[in-house]
């Protein structure tokens, strides 16, 4: 990692450690994919209480394989991928879906590897369940029924869990 002060200067001395805010920056393999890119955090270690921190404010630079953050003091400091992102992090898009905006269905986004997504209509209906098992973060909903019929214009909402039976719940929007 390399750390910089305000004027983007290199400081390879603690002793020239500015008294304001400094920037962390660690550089990562070539070779991420843009999923694992959309994973990467910086963390800072909370010697109190013995656990890890998520830097809130960071910025990824996927051209030059950089993540840097502005931080405030000096710490242990480290670069992790996420195994999976908050159900904060999750959205759905285009949200509302309109026939001719040229996507072919509604993307979920932000997902874990493992998880479910239940579909249902304003009445409590199970319109499709869309069972996610892999590395890719997006799930794409076809808006298609479980048997396999185009659904009708309205307002859906979604249920997705993880087997931790962490939730996240939601509505979206279909117009034909």
């Amino acid at each position: 990692y390399v750390i910089m002060d305000e004027l983007d200067n290199k400081i390879t001395d603690f002793a020239d450690v500015p008294s304001g805010a400094i920037t962390i920056r660690f550089y990562y393999p070539a070779d991420l994919t843009r999923a694992q890119e959309n994973k990467l955090r910086i963390v800072k270690l909370d010697e109190d209480k013995g656990e890890w921190v998520i830097q809130e404010d960071f910025y990824i630079n996927t051209s030059a394989k950089w993540i840097e953050a502005q931080l405030s003091s000096l710490s242990v400091y480290s670069l992790i991928e996420l195994s999976y992102l908050s159900p904060d992090d999750v959205y759905v898009y285009p949200n509302p879906w309109r026939s001719g905006m040229g996507y072919t269905g509604v993307t979920f986004t932000n997902l874990p590897n493992t998880l479910k997504i239940k579909i249902y209509t304003i009445t409590g209906e199970l319109v499709r369940t869309i069972n996610k098992d892999n590395s890719n973060t997006d799930a794409v909903w076809d808006l298609r029924n479980n048997s396999r019929r185009d659904v009708a214009s309205g307002v859906y909402f979604y249920i997705i869990s993880k087997d931790s039976g962490e939730k996240k719940k939601g509505k979206l929007a279909i117009i034909r």
